[in-house]
């Protein structure tokens, strides 16, 4: 069995207009968010990092991504796992089914 790579990058501003969701009770109520649908059609992991310079969380859901609803339909969920307030997201898909980070 052979093993590859891709890398993909992408580039994000947000600004006053940029998508947002809000959580009640936190220190800060209003997030911004970007998301991305991820067909995949071969059976593997798949990781997924960032590198910013602010505070980041990520997510990964199952079909669905309900900003209104963070905990519908979610997968994994990683905050701070790689250094600096960057999140890693490793998940398992089976090639059959839409992903959403």
């Amino acid at each position: 069995m052979t093993s590859s790579s891709i890398q993909s990058k992408f580039k994000l501003t947000w600004i006053n207009n940029s998508s947002k969701f809000s959580i009640v009770n936190t220190s800060t109520s209003t997030y911004y968010y970007a998301a991305f649908e991820i067909n995949v059609v071969v059976a593997s992991n798949y990781t997924f990092t960032t590198e910013s310079y602010i505070s980041t969380n990520g997510y990964i859901y199952n079909n669905t991504f309900n900003p209104d609803d963070l905990s519908l339909h979610v997968l994994v969920v990683n905050g701070n796992s790689s250094a600096n307030g960057q999140f890693k997201l490793i998940v398992y898909n089976n090639g059959r089914e839409s992903s959403f980070g």
